[in-house]
This record gives structure tokens, sequence and C-alpha cells, in this order.
């Protein structure tokens, strides 16, 4: 909704460099993400960070404002986070002007994203499912269903 106040922006700052592509296809996203070298959000209103487990997916450093719904998942060595404008710059270029570490975040990106995927959701789940089974395993049928439906 604000695309027009963001080209004008980028005209009056002259940012020749920043090109608005609109809706991209679904299917068409991990070419976008393959596009870049790092991934960047001042975001604070992400409910599920899924652009940003995409973009480590896609072996991208991530750059985040300080946001507690992303601190868990980006650390030192996937991502930086920053405070303020400054912060950010500062950490951009540190990222670009040194291939070494982009290179080195890149892989550890791409590693960490695994965390995340459908497998190791799966199995996180069925560990839980695991846990209560065995904690209720001797206790009698009637006993589990008043236990669970006084809580």
């Amino acid at each position: 909704p604000d695309i027009d106040f963001y080209k004008k922006l980028t005209l009056r700052k002259h940012l020749n460099n920043v090109i608005f592509i609109g809706k991209v296809m679904y299917e068409d996203i991990p070419i976008y993400y393959q596009l870049a070298n790092v991934f960047t959000t001042a975001s604070k209103s992400e409910t599920q960070g899924l652009t940003v487990i995409e973009a480590l997916a896609s072996s991208l450093p991530v750059i985040i404002i300080n946001d507690e719904s992303f601190n868990s998942v980006i650390d030192s060595s996937n991502g930086f986070i920053f405070n303020n404008a400054i912060e950010y710059k500062n950490i951009l270029n540190k990222l670009l002007n040194n291939k070494e570490i982009l290179n080195e975040m890149s892989i550890n990106a791409r590693n960490s994203a695994s965390n995340y995927s459908s497998l190791t959701f799966a199995k996180n789940v069925y560990e839980v499912y695991e846990k209560a089974v065995n904690k209720n395993k001797n206790k009698t049928l009637m006993t589990k269903i008043k236990e669970n439906f006084n809580e």
C-alpha cells in the first residue's frame, strides 16, 4: 500500500539502483533470493518470520532489526542484529566488503535453516507425543480423561 511513497522517496534520495518488481509468483521466489548477497529486514511486524527462514535456506546471511521474534533464529554465525541505521550500515559494509566472512556466514545460514525444516518440525512433534505417551503409560484411561478434563 505504500509503494508510491517509496517510489517518490527513492527518486528524492537519488537511489537509482532500486527496482520495484511488484508481486512475484510463488514458484519464482527462490530466484529472487538467489540474486542477493544478504537479506535484510527492519520489520517489527513479522508474525512468523518465514522470509528470514527462506533467506537462511537460500544461504543468505541475515541482517535484522533487534526484535524478539527473530532473536532466537539469528546468531553471530548466520547473521547480525542491528538497533539503528548506523549499526545497519556498518554491518552491511562489513559483510559486503569481506568476502571471507560473507562466504562463511552463507554456509552457516544454510546449515541453520535445517533447524526449521519440516523434517525437524515433525521430529520435535514426535518427541513431544512420545514423552506424553510414556508419562501416561501406567495410568488408567479414566484417570487420564479426568486429568485432561480438569486441565
